[in-house]
């Protein structure tokens, strides 16, 4: 009864985070023209001039929010034919989505996605990533938003010892 009981608590604080990714993410593009600004750069026809602006705001934005440590070690935009439009990371910038993202680039195109944790061949390590469409004014898909979170918040949760004993462990499959 008692690893029932932290099975069930274990369960409960990771459907949390994973609710507070995906709720995080749907707040980035929530304010200060964020949504219209990528909405620019992932439109084909777009000024040059105009992407510009719209590049830097939401590039110090990505970064602000990437700084604050809360989720997400990466935030980018990826255009329908898989090309990073706008990274936190610099270097990502116009490169092909990873071999990840055949998986969650249809699946975000659709509505919210959240590609449980596993390794990341692009970076190298443990990532959970959440992605969402970006869509213009009439509701058409242009694109999506991805944030790629370490795996410092699932560590914690799996690590919390409440429950287990001095020699007890968990296991997330």
């Amino acid at each position: 009864e008692k690893l029932e009981s932290v099975a069930i608590l274990k369960e409960a604080e990771l459907n949390n985070w994973s609710r507070d990714l995906q709720a995080d993410l749907a707040m980035v593009l929530s304010g200060n023209d964020a949504l219209g600004y990528a909405r620019q750069l992932l439109s084909p026809d777009s000024d040059i001039t105009i992407n510009r602006i719209a590049y830097e705001q939401l590039h110090t934005l990505f970064s602000q929010v990437v700084n604050r440590k809360d989720h997400f070690d990466e935030l980018f935009l990826m255009d329908l034919k898989r090309q990073i439009v706008i990274s936190s990371d610099q270097s990502k910038m116009g490169q092909r989505g990873s071999l990840e993202s055949n998986v969650y680039f249809p699946e975000a195109l659709r509505g919210d996605y959240l590609l449980p944790p596993s390794y990341t061949m692009s970076v190298g390590a443990i990532a959970t990533i959440v992605a969402r469409p970006v869509k213009d004014e009439t509701g058409r898909s242009l694109g999506i938003l991805v944030g790629r979170a370490g795996p410092s918040e699932l560590n914690k949760i799996m690590l919390e010892r409440t429950g287990l004993g001095n020699t007890g462990e968990t296991y997330l499959i």
